[in-house]
């Protein structure tokens, strides 16, 4: 890590996580500081999560499905919640995972913390 940046991003969203890789690709030292986690609000409380649980949602109440085959599948809301709770988890670490290892692989320096 180096104290001299020819690019900084706030957050490690989409934006940040494009910006600061292209600029190292054309050999600019760059950072990203995130306060939350790999990847932003996409892969903790935003996109990701939602979309995971909205999905999940879709099956486990056999709309999903049940539409196209005819059948419906009720699974009970206590079986359900616990596994759409580790899918949505996993999902998100898993985004949060393939984020970090691409700002690493690309030269990029994560710093944990906040900016303005």
């Amino acid at each position: 890590m180096t104290d001299n940046y020819d690019l900084i991003a706030i957050g490690s969203g989409p934006a940040g996580e494009s910006a600061t890789e292209l600029a190292a690709f054309f050999g600019h030292r760059s950072a990203v500081i995130e306060k939350s986690r790999p990847g932003g609000t996409v892969t903790t409380t935003g996109g990701a999560p939602t979309k995971t649980l909205r999905e999940a949602a879709g099956y486990f109440s056999g709309l999903r499905e049940g539409d196209v085959y005819g059948v419906r599948i009720s699974t009970p809301p206590e079986v359900a919640t616990d596994i759409i709770r580790k899918r949505t988890y996993s999902v998100c670490e898993l985004l949060q995972r393939v984020t970090a290892e691409n700002i690493a692989k690309n030269d990029v320096d994560y710093i944990k913390g906040t900016a303005h």
